[in-house]
C-alpha cells in the first residue's frame, strides 16, 4: 500500500514539475536528471507541507489524503528515528510558520541547487537558482520579523535530505524483494538512481 501511494505521489510531482516555467525550457533529458536526483526530497516536502494543513496527529496524510498510522509505518519498516525526525520537522516548520509561498521557495530550490553533471542547458538551471533566491530572500524580508529566516529554512533541508536517503533505501528493498506490486514510476525512478 505504502509502495502505491508513493507511486501516486511521485505523478503528482511530475505534474507539477511540468507547470513550472523554467521546467518547460528544458529538455526532457535534463528533466529527468534533475527529476531522478531529488524526486525524494521533493516528495517528502510535499507530505511535510501537507501535514502542516492538517489537524494535529501521529498520522502521517499523504498526498492522496490516505492517512497511516505511525503503528503502521514501523511495521512495515520504516525506521523509527526516520519517523521521529520527520515528526520533528513538521514541528521545526510549524514553529517558523512554513507558508505556501515559502514552502513552493523551497521546493524549487531543492530542484535547481544540485550540480548535476550533463546538463545540456546547465545555464538555464544557474538563472533559476538565482531568481529564486533571490525571490525567497525578498519575500521573506519583506513578510518576516525573522531576519533569519531563509537560512532556519534552508538549513532544514539537510534534515529533509537526510530522512528521504532513509525513505529511498526502504523504497529500494522493498524493490529487490518484490513488494512494490506494480508502482512502475517508483520503480523506473529507484533503478534509475541505483545504475
Amino acid at each position: 500500500v505504502f509502495c502505491r501511494l508513493v507511486d501516486q505521489a511521485l505523478f503528482y510531482l511530475v505534474s507539477w514539475a511540468r507547470k513550472v516555467h523554467f521546467f518547460k525550457e528544458l529538455s526532457v533529458d535534463d528533466q529527468m536528471k534533475l527529476l531522478e536526483c531529488c524526486w525524494s526530497e521533493l516528495l517528502l516536502l510535499d507530505v511535510i507541507y501537507k501535514q502542516m494543513g492538517c489537524t494535529p496527529s501521529r498520522d502521517v496524510v499523504m498526498l492522496t489524503d490516505h492517512r497511516i498510522s505511525v503503528e503502521m509505518i514501523e511495521q512495515i519498516g520504516i525506521p523509527t528515528t526516520s519517523i521521529d525526525q520527520f515528526f520533528e520537522l513538521i514541528r521545526k516548520l510549524h514553529s517558523l510558520q512554513l507558508d505556501i509561498n515559502e514552502y513552493s521557495c523551497l521546493k524549487f530550490i531543492k530542484m535547481v541547487f544540485l550540480d548535476i553533471p550533463g546538463l545540456s542547458n546547465q545555464e538555464k538551471v544557474e538563472q533559476s537558482r538565482g531568481e529564486v533566491s533571490a525571490a525567497l530572500l525578498d519575500y521573506c524580508n519583506a513578510c518576516n520579523a525573522n531576519n533569519d529566516k531563509v537560512g532556519q529554512l534552508l538549513l532544514l533541508l539537510s534534515e529533509v535530505k537526510e530522512i528521504s536517503v532513509a525513505l529511498e533505501n526502504y523504497l529500494y528493498d522493498q524493490v529487490k524483494l518484490g513488494n512494490t506490486g506494480e508502482s512502475n514510476l517508483l520503480i523506473e525512478i529507484l533503478h534509475s538512481n541505483r545504475s
